[in-house]
């Protein structure tokens, strides 16, 4: 007869003792966890900033765009358009030296003879718009003037003008000859063009050419003197 093998029973779970669970450990990640954002104003936000940031673009680029090449007045001064500009620049001989002849009107002549030519008889310096002395197609006194001075009464369109002085501009001028010559020809060429005055320009050659015959020349030119040189039409 076979023993039967006594076993203890196992000790009762004990009221209110929780029972041990083991549960698996998290599988090992390779790298940081993403979190996922929550949907809510953050996303709105976002794209909200987008399409700010788009349209800034849009906006700086078509402001770029039209003001290319725009006309700040304070760089330019005393130019007042774009257009005044363009017509200043140098396209040929006879533009560039009115461009130089402006400059130099402006520096040295418009204190006497006035921005618009009109002169001041209270200092006897006559007109140079509308004058026949500007307006004559040889243009050889005009040279000797701007040279040499001129000096004594003068009349200009029927109006004497008494005791009338200019210096000799082509002493003060900078560079070597044909410097002056080249300034002497602009100054001329925009007086005979300007303030509706329509005369033909003067060439660096026609300046040259009449200062050889009175390069040695020391005392300012009188009316009579001038007038006593025959002049030659340029044609």
């Amino acid at each position: 007869m076979k023993k039967r093998k006594h076993t203890t029973p196992a000790p009762a779970a004990r009221p209110g003792a929780s029972r041990s669970v083991r549960t698996a450990a998290p599988p090992a990640t390779a790298g940081p966890r993403l979190i996922e954002p929550a949907p809510g104003r953050g996303g709105r936000l976002s794209a909200v900033w987008i399409v700010v940031t788009v349209a800034s673009l849009c906006l700086g680029g078509v402001y770029l765009i039209r003001s290319a090449g725009h006309f700040d007045a304070r760089v330019y001064h005393p130019y007042r358009s774009v257009e005044e500009l363009a017509i200043l620049q140098p396209k040929a001989v006879a533009d560039e030296l009115h461009t130089v002849g402006r400059r130099l009107y402006h520096t040295l002549c418009v204190q006497c003879h006035q921005p618009r030519g009109q002169g001041n008889p209270a200092t006897f310096t006559p007109p140079l718009a509308g004058s026949e002395w500007v307006l004559a197609p040889d243009p050889g006194r005009l040279i000797r003037i701007l040279y040499k001075g001129l000096y004594g009464p003068i009349t200009v369109n029927g109006q004497s003008y008494g005791q009338a002085a200019m210096f000799a501009v082509g002493d003060q001028l900078p560079g070597n000859d044909d410097a002056k010559a080249k300034q002497i020809a602009g100054v001329l060429t925009y007086i005979r063009s300007a303030w509706g005055n329509q005369a033909a320009p003067v060439s660096v050659d026609q300046v040259n050419a009449a200062h050889a015959q009175f390069k040695d020349r020391t005392t300012p030119w009188t009316e009579a003197e001038l007038q006593a040189i025959p002049e030659t039409d340029p044609e």
